[in-house]
């Protein structure tokens, strides 16, 4: 049976009008996301993400192509901390574009401010693979998560990838960490003595050398790296504490009661119980 003339005429006429719609509605989209991309580019952050969310509103995001703009929104409402909403968007962006690593990032980060270890390892584990590695950062940033899970060869594993890509005093005091608690206190120790060499002014250094040699009964010795460790930063409250008990423990009371107070009441809640035990009679 054939369609008249003018039913194909006026098929033909509502099919145009639908495209030139469509197209106006994706030139409004389009303005609106350069405007967005560019109140972004200038951290106008929640403005850009009020233009991303017309957007999405409008669009529907019938086309995978236009899941961009929520990423892009995502990044916005990290950067004005709306955790929440960023997250539901990166939860919505990331089962159509699994592989792309950026966004595995921007996730662990929000999960890092919700101290959620779990799911920030995850995330870091993923761009990780997708970056094949090529990201000594994130590994700087799990191999830390690795020591504060407690999973000791694995962050000694991510810490050394970083190590050979250039000297850090930083990942050098962290390997020295990973292999005190590794039971092997003479490589923690050459590590650590790796990172002053490299920087002699990273006060986490002198002050982590102190604690394993305290740890092991060496009072001299943590003496004189919590010293050092005082010299570079007289305020640190941890060597001011550590540099206390060293004293006490070398019979030098008077003095390290005097460094116990200063921790004290720089906010070291661990010298209360010290200055009871140790400073109670000096200080009748």
């Amino acid at each position: 049976m054939r369609m008249p003339k003018k039913f194909l005429l006026l098929s033909w006429l509502l099919l145009c009008a639908g495209l030139v719609r469509a197209q106006s509605e994706e030139a409004r989209w389009a303005k609106w996301e350069t405007e967005a991309d560019t109140l972004m580019a200038r951290e106008q952050f929640a403005e850009a993400a009020g233009l991303y969310s017309k957007i999405i509103s409008e669009s529907k995001l019938t086309e995978k192509d236009q899941y961009k703009t929520l990423y892009k929104r995502a990044i916005c409402y990290y950067r004005i901390g709306e955790l929440n909403k960023c997250l539901a968007d990166l939860n919505r962006y990331l089962p159509e574009f699994p592989d792309n690593p950026k966004p595995h990032i921007l996730r662990a980060l929000v999960y890092r401010q919700q101290n959620d270890l779990a799911n920030q390892l995850a995330d870091l584990q993923k761009a990780i693979i997708t970056l094949k590695g090529a990201a000594p950062e994130l590994a700087r940033w799990r191999g830390a998560l690795l020591l504060e899970q407690g999973d000791f060869e694995g962050a000694k594993k991510d810490f050394l990838s970083v190590a050979i890509t250039g000297d850090d005093a930083e990942v050098e005091t962290n390997l020295g960490v990973v292999y005190y608690s590794l039971g092997k206190p003479d490589s923690a120790l050459s590590r650590i003595n790796k990172a002053i060499v490299i920087d002699v002014n990273y006060p986490s250094s002198y002050v982590y050398a102190g604690t394993i040699c305290l740890q092991e009964e060496n009072y001299p010795l943590a003496l004189k790296y919590l010293r050092l460790g005082l010299r570079v930063d007289p305020d640190n409250r941890n060597a001011q504490f550590y540099t206390g008990v060293a004293l006490v423990e070398l019979d030098q009371t008077e003095e390290g009661c005097r460094y116990l107070r200063k921790a004290f009441a720089a906010g070291e809640d661990e010298a209360a119980g010290y200055l009871k035990r140790d400073c109670f009679d000096v200080e009748k």
